[in-house]
């Protein structure tokens, strides 16, 4: 049992280090190239991204990527999987709910996120963990993983008992697990690359957009969501906050 995991571990951990490096780190060598022209029509802040940050913000990263890795090591090792809801085949359940699924784990993620994050600004919870990531002030796509040991395995702690309660398909698993990873990176981006037009339509006005997350790590208040803007405006909590 303990090689099995083992060896469920290094796949799953391997995997998301890659994943997360080439899109966290080239998303951020994209930015570092940009031209100024360019970046002066987009960055949220009129502050260039630090180097010095980068470093730091990998460092934690790095130790994010094996807690998650040992949590869903978990959950896929050959020896727990039976006893969890995830399947492999969609006919199973069908394909409406295959969808539904999905959006039910972004809607259970965004809220337990909003309520996880604003716990974590309690001041004794902030000063001991969260304030790790609060040190990229003005983040790099580098920062979307860079939490405290105690943040990151709150931050996936979530998804083991849903496994066991809800039915969720392999790869759709697998395929939010990578669309949160792009979404948090986007939301770290420090530029709005979100078309001015898609924000304000009808669904894009809910989105938690780059330029609302760069706000939350400037102020330290406020835009507390992940995905949707839901909470934020239900609880007071959105902070407007516009390319300066």
């Amino acid at each position: 049992m303990l090689t099995d995991y083992a060896r469920t571990f290094f796949v799953i951990t391997t995997f998301q280090a890659l994943r997360y490096l080439f899109f966290a780190g080239g998303t951020t060598l994209l930015i570092l190239k940009a031209s100024d022209h360019w970046l002066e029509k987009h960055r949220v802040q009129k502050v260039s991204l630090q180097k010095k940050d980068f470093l730091r913000e990998l460092k934690y990263s790095v130790v994010t990527f094996f807690i998650y890795g040992s949590i869903f090591a978990f959950i896929f090792n050959p020896h727990v999987r039976p006893y969890t809801q995830v399947y492999s085949n969609i006919k199973d359940y069908g394909i409406l709910w295959a969808i539904f699924s999905i959006l039910l784990l972004m809607l259970i993620h965004d809220t337990y996120f909003y309520w996880m994050h604003r716990i974590v600004h309690a001041p004794v919870l902030f000063n001991r963990v969260h304030r790790i990531h609060h040190l990229s002030t003005n983040p790099s796509p580098l920062a979307a993983q860079s939490f405290h040991p105690v943040e990151a395995m709150l931050e996936m702690i979530w998804i083991f008992p849903l496994v066991f309660i809800v039915p969720i398909n392999q790869k759709l698993l697998i395929t939010f697990s990578f669309f949160s990873m792009l979404y948090n990176v986007y939301g770290h981006l420090s530029v709005e690359i979100m078309p001015e037009g898609v924000r304000k339509n009808i669904f894009g006005k809910w989105l938690n957009t780059a330029t609302h997350h760069n706000g939350h790590h400037r102020y330290y208040n406020g835009n507390y969501g992940l995905y949707f803007l839901f909470w934020d405006r239900i609880m007071k909590t959105e902070q407007k906050t516009k390319l300066t």
